[in-house]
């Protein structure tokens, strides 16, 4: 649902407009920092010390190493895609084809933190090259289970037996490729204490130790920590908690209807946190490949500032009892 003026000659607040032209600029900001910082890695980068750490060889162990990494930066590129097409997506939800909506630009703000999360848990500079590679293991671990645990799930009827049969052979096979792998690397998985599922991932020489579960709303606090209360604010769109649906109902006094209309302190919000996780990811890449990411960042933070002013001044107006539409 989206709402747009009441009448031809109106225009969005222009809180909404500035929300959304930050976005869209974060959005190509993200990825012009990747592409920059990729394909230049300096000289020393955790990048290049990643793939040094196991040559091309014909110890079956590093190559498999080597293709857990490759594994990995492959799961981080798709992370960093998800975020990107999220805070697009934000870019264009504020104002982009004239609208605004109720409740969505909550979610793409949520899915633009956890990427940001995964991706700067998983492109950590400072972990060493084995654990690296293990916390690649835990995505590629983690994603086998979770797509067999959905086909297992599939109501009875929906395909038929043998073509659902097939699928869940194939999503079997894929996990046990998994393991295989992650077995070949030298990484061995510790079971809970039920032994009923994997609880970490150890590795002896060097020791490490993984835990297979990563706690996205504690990443948030560590990682992000300007964020978690607005992640909180989009958990409540997400779970369709009434406390933070009833924000957007619009008093029209006696009329039977439930009138709505976007919250405008939730729009602001979600680009506020959805430029916080641009602005780690855009710094997680650039420590990666050994650049520099403060002109980048001095840019993000200009955008931040420039929502934030407006947030500011429409909660004093909120406090005042006046009409949102005068923040504009």
């Amino acid at each position: 649902m989206t709402v747009r003026p009441l009448k031809p000659n109106d225009r969005l607040p222009e809180f909404v407009l500035v929300a959304g032209r930050s976005a869209a600029q974060e959005a190509a900001a993200m990825r012009e920092g990747l592409e920059e910082f990729s394909t230049a890695p300096q000289p020393g980068c955790p990048q290049l010390s990643d793939w040094a750490a196991w040559p091309q060889a014909d110890d079956p162990q590093s190559q498999s190493r080597r293709d857990l990494l490759a594994m990995t930066h492959r799961q981080a590129h798709l992370i960093l895609v998800n975020a990107f097409d999220a805070v697009t997506s934000l870019g264009r939800l504020l104002g982009g084809d004239g609208a605004m909506p109720v409740f969505s630009h909550m979610t793409e703000s949520r899915v633009a933190c956890e990427a940001a999360v995964r991706f700067a848990w998983m492109i950590d500079p400072v972990v060493t090259s084995e654990e690296r590679v293990m916390r690649g293991a835990v995505g590629l671990l983690v994603s086998a289970e979770e797509q067999l645990k959905g086909l297992r799930r599939v109501p009875a009827g929906r395909f038929p037996r043998e073509v659902l049969q097939r699928m869940i052979d194939n999503c079997s096979l894929e996990s046990h490729r998994v393991e295989q792998l992650i077995a070949a690397a030298g990484i061995r998985p510790a079971r809970s204490r039920d032994q009923q599922k994997i609880a970490r991932l150890e590795l002896d020489s060097p020791r490490v130790s993984v835990p297979v579960k990563l706690d996205v709303t504690e990443k948030m606090a560590e990682l992000l920590p300007d964020v978690p209360s607005f992640y909180n604010i989009g958990s409540g769109v997400v779970h369709s908690h009434y406390w933070m649906l009833r924000d957007v109902v619009a008093d029209k006094g006696a009329s039977p209807e439930l009138a709505v209309e976007p919250d405008l302190m939730q729009i602001g919000a979600a680009t506020v946190a959805s430029i916080h996780a641009s602005k780690l990811i855009i710094d997680r890449c650039a420590r990666y490949y050994g650049h520099d990411a403060s002109a980048h960042l001095s840019r993000s933070a200009q955008r931040l500032e420039a929502v934030d002013q407006r947030m500011r001044v429409l909660g004093m107006i909120k406090a005042a009892g006046w009409p949102a539409h005068q923040a504009s």
